[in-house]
């Protein structure tokens, strides 16, 4: 099976993946030249991904050296929360009860920022990974997941469920399960907020609108590729972290037809485009789901 780098052999995919590249390390202070590197890097190594990343951490002295410029717009995004709050602003509307449970939350980051700005009782967050630092105390709670499939909270006994890209990492023939298992734990009249790696069919999004726009141009094998050396590079090159990298997205639409399918009501959905300030920028889409 190709390695989805192999998307950097078209031309119009590899120009795209750099546009990106350049106005998200461009927000953090990054000169050009630097993502130019990466990507001359990924596509002569494409073959073999891991050598690449051994490669770009040997040979860039941007990689290399942790005082470098690279690293310190890196950490000024990281350390600042830009991703997280980035995305509050998006779901804060769609927040409602005093029991919230995040699943796939990572080192619980988002949950440290929402027990500080709402008023509510317990925050709970979800992941089946063990995170050097996870973030936890007070109203903020962690949960280990025994199995991706398996969330250690009660059933029917939350109030808001969210899931922040994290679709696309569980394995396609098994996303109905996953979300079956989360959807299971929101009280009657509960919402669920997910917000996801994906695009519209039908173009538009209220975000980064001209590179929408530029995206909506490609194929959706295009759309795909680009995606995924996103993807790849925002968990495999930047974290390392073992986060299991299916490349299973869907479309908007799709998304839409498997809730309906599975029988859950589905109350908005946006195509918001392109978050511009995240590191790695890409196209995402909110779902509010009613139970």
């Amino acid at each position: 099976m190709p390695h989805v780098l192999e998307g950097l052999k078209d031309p119009t995919v590899k120009k795209f993946v750099l546009k990106l590249l350049v106005r998200g390390y461009g927000n953090y202070s990054i000169p050009q030249r630097v993502p130019e590197r990466v990507i001359k890097f990924l596509k002569q190594t494409y073959r073999h991904p891991n050598t690449a990343i051994g490669k770009i951490y040997d040979e860039m002295p941007e990689f290399k050296n942790e005082n470098s410029i690279f690293w310190r717009g890196r950490n000024k995004y990281y350390r600042g929360n830009f991703r997280h709050l980035e995305i509050l602003k998006l779901i804060s509307g769609e927040i409602r009860g005093e029991r919230i449970l995040e699943v796939g939350c990572g080192e619980n980051r988002l949950g440290s920022i929402v027990v500080k700005k709402r008023s509510i009782k317990k925050y709970i967050g979800t992941d089946v990974l063990s995170h050097e630092h996870v973030l936890e105390g007070g109203k903020l709670e962690f949960k280990r997941q025994p199995k991706l499939y398996k969330v250690p909270v009660r059933a029917k006994s939350i109030d808001t469920l969210l899931i922040i890209d994290a679709l696309h990492h569980v394995n396609r023939q098994d996303q109905e399960i996953f979300i079956s298992e989360a959807y299971s734990k929101l009280k009657q009249g509960g919402r669920a907020v997910i917000i996801e790696f994906t695009f519209s069919e039908a173009g538009g999004g209220s975000y980064g609108r001209k590179l929408a726009h530029e995206f909506k141009m490609l194929s959706k094998k295009q759309k795909f590729m680009v995606m995924g050396i996103i993807d790849w590079m925002g968990n495999s090159l930047m974290k390392g972290t073992g986060i299991n990298m299916p490349y299973s997205y869907r479309t908007m639409e799709e998304w839409e037809r498997l809730f309906r399918s599975m029988g859950i009501q589905v109350v908005r959905s946006e195509y918001l485009g392109f978050l511009t300030k995240l590191f790695h920028p890409g196209p995402y889409g909110l779902f509010v789901l009613g139970k």
